[in-house]
């Protein structure tokens, strides 16, 4: 009998100091990992501006982008990045669906060069390109609209109500392809980046 007792007190511990060890190993991997999960990732609207001038109107916006760590890796690995505005006016009909009067897209291109470790920036519809210090003047940059023309007054009719929708993503099918699949399949969610729509009603 005293043997069986003994044996059980030895065996009493480490029982009791497993559940402990598996709660502080747990403890560092979520020390070791916040970081990664503190990093905002996101693209927010914070102002839009449409006005008619001289018969034509004109978009103004600004507009945040904040990449997490994996994308900014991305980008020095020599992966470019595209961001896609989506403009959109459409008419309000009341009880039934609107109607999309236009579709616009402005698309954008971010791509470091390591030799100058400067950034280039591209307005993929109009040709332009600027050459950047830091990414964070990039994303400033393409996140500044100034005076972008949508659309002419004159194919609007002024006894119906209309409704401006303004949108940016990343453009998921310009990632190569491992990053494009993972993105499909939800195993990379994080490729996934959008704006929420922001709305407003079109002056006349």
């Amino acid at each position: 009998m005293p043997v069986y007792a003994s044996r059980q007190q030895k065996a009493a511990p480490v029982r009791i100091e497993r559940p402990a060890s598996r709660m502080f190993q747990g403890l560092i991997l979520a020390l070791i990992f916040l970081p990664v999960t503190l990093q905002a990732k996101s693209i927010d609207i914070d102002d839009v501006q449409f006005r008619n001038d001289d018969g034509v109107y004109y978009l103004d916006a600004r507009i945040k982008y904040r990449l997490g760590q994996e994308m900014r890796d991305a980008l020095h690995n020599g992966i470019v990045l595209t961001f896609v505005l989506d403009i959109e006016l459409q008419q309000v009909r009341g009880f039934i669906w609107d109607e999309e009067v236009m579709h616009l897209e402005q698309r954008y291109s971010i791509a470091h060069q390591p030799l100058t470790r400067n950034y280039l920036v591209s307005n993929l519809n109009s040709g332009a390109r600027h050459v950047l210090p830091t990414l964070d003047v990039a994303l400033s940059v393409i996140g500044t609209i100034v005076r972008l023309p949508v659309i002419d007054a004159n194919l609007l009719d002024d006894n119906r109500r209309y409704e401006g929708r303004l949108r940016s993503r990343l453009e998921v099918d310009d990632l190569p392809l491992p990053l494009r699949l993972q993105s499909y399949l939800f195993v990379a969610p994080d490729w996934r980046l959008s704006s929420e729509w922001f709305t407003w009603t079109l002056p006349l």
